[in-house]
């Protein structure tokens, strides 16, 4: 009779721990769903470094995260990595190109895939002879002036920033970047390239 009692209550604990696994797994599913959606997508075991951000917090779920961005006017991606202390969420007002993450297996990335959601953001001034190096999304040649890359870069949904180039054998090259100067960090750069005439960098900014 005792050990079929201790069967019953060794049942009964082995059936809370497989409910509570699938609750664990169900709350996973409505999560990763929601974030996949027609306004975000994301990008999982993949990360970015960057000092860059527009705020950083920490929450219990990636989906407390991403609402987060929502909720903020400049927000276009986030970078999520699961910490002991809950998920670490840095906000940015910038896109990252998916092929300079990085493999980490406890990161996301996440980002809008609204082609509207960069509307708040209008085009800085220009700064002459900078460059951004290794995000580029895309190269234009035989573009004639500044004012057609600023039109390809608005065409694309994911362009931060260009570089209008004019090279002194007279060729011109238009440049895509999928990141702003900022989230950039240190491959924003002053050009050294002795062959270039004349270089115009203009990106997006956020009115606040």
């Amino acid at each position: 009779m005792a050990e079929a009692l201790m069967d019953s209550e060794a049942t009964v604990a082995n059936m809370r721990v497989i409910g509570l696994l699938l609750f664990a797994i169900i709350v996973c599913e409505i999560g990763c769903q929601a974030i996949n959606n027609e306004i975000f997508r994301r990008v999982q075991g993949k990360y970015f470094s960057t000092n860059h951000s527009l705020s950083v917090e920490t929450f219990r779920s990636q989906l407390q995260c991403v609402l987060l961005c929502q909720r903020q006017k400049c927000c276009l991606s986030v970078l999520i990595r699961q910490e002991t202390e809950g998920f670490s969420c840095r906000t940015l007002d910038s896109f990252i190109p998916i092929k300079a993450l990085v493999h980490d297996a406890m990161g996301s990335y996440v980002y809008k895939t609204d082609p509207s959601s960069a509307a708040d953001f209008t085009w800085r001034d220009p700064v002459n002879l900078k460059f951004i190096l290794k995000f580029n999304i895309g190269i234009s040649t035989g573009v004639s002036d500044v004012n057609l890359c600023l039109k390809k870069c608005n065409a694309n949904p994911y362009c931060m920033s260009i570089e209008f180039i004019t090279y002194k054998s007279g060729r011109k090259e238009c440049n895509l970047n999928g990141i702003s100067s900022k989230a950039a960090g240190s491959a924003y750069q002053k050009s050294v390239n002795t062959n270039i005439k004349f270089a115009k960098f203009q990106e997006k900014t956020c009115n606040v």
